[in-house]
């Protein structure tokens, strides 16, 4: 790819990237590119794609690891570390060709930046409706919900349990496994966290934490809680 030759890159120059290992993107007509992930990037990848494939299997929407084109306009083409589609006519030979319900990033020294500013504005612009940012170096998971000026922050957890911790079981496996997948599943089951607090109420107890891709169907006073 001869990036000198067009001062606005497209999905043709996607295409003639070449096939070295490296994860070509162009965001708003720009050329960036990103070494391999590391084996801890893989480890979260693949755990938490296994999370959200079991919530969502049976929910109509399909899961999508990178490399994969998403291509949310002919200048911007990205390969999200995991994605969520729910509404199969965006999937096609190319990729997935419009904006999804969730985009996952896996952030590491080389895209920590990219991931929560240039994409993050674009991935806002452009319609996708959730956006989580997972830091597998401070074993940390922030949701970010589609609001009217831009993403919101709905939650966040950092450590082994933190965050929405309600179905034990899948909390645990998310925040666990996936963020800190060395730590074994079950060795906190007995101290249950809501960001790094004691949990406080039964209500949240009884709230999966993948109900964020659908915030509206809670009770109102939950609602609020996940918000203030």
């Amino acid at each position: 790819m001869d990036s000198g030759i067009k001062r606005v890159l497209d999905y043709a120059d996607y295409v003639a990237a070449p096939e070295d290992g490296q994860r070509y993107e162009i965001v708003g007509g720009d050329l960036f590119v990103s070494p391999p992930p590391r084996p801890v990037h893989q480890r979260v990848s693949r755990r938490l794609q296994r999370q959200l494939e079991d919530h969502f299997h049976t929910r109509g929407s399909e899961v999508f690891n990178a490399p994969i084109a998403l291509i949310l306009t002919p200048h911007d083409v990205v390969e999200p570390d995991l994605l969520v589609v729910d509404d199969p006519r965006l999937v096609s030979d190319r990729g997935i060709e419009g904006p999804p319900l969730l985009v996952v990033e896996i952030l590491s020294a080389s895209t920590r930046g990219r991931d929560r500013g240039v994409k993050a504005r674009r991935y806002a612009e452009l319609g996708v409706r959730h956006y989580w940012l997972v830091d597998p170096d401070a074993r940390r998971i922030e949701c970010l919900r589609l609001g009217s000026g831009g993403f919101e922050l709905v939650v966040d957890g950092q450590g082994h349990v933190a965050g929405l911790v309600t179905d034990r079981d899948l909390a645990l496996r998310v925040f666990s496994e996936a963020v800190d997948p060395e730590s074994p599943v079950g060795e906190h089951a007995s101290r249950p966290l809501i960001c790094g607090e004691p949990a406080m109420d039964r209500e949240f107890k009884t709230i999966d934490f993948l109900t964020l891709l659908d915030l509206d169907s809670l009770p109102a006073a939950v609602r609020r809680k996940y918000l203030s």
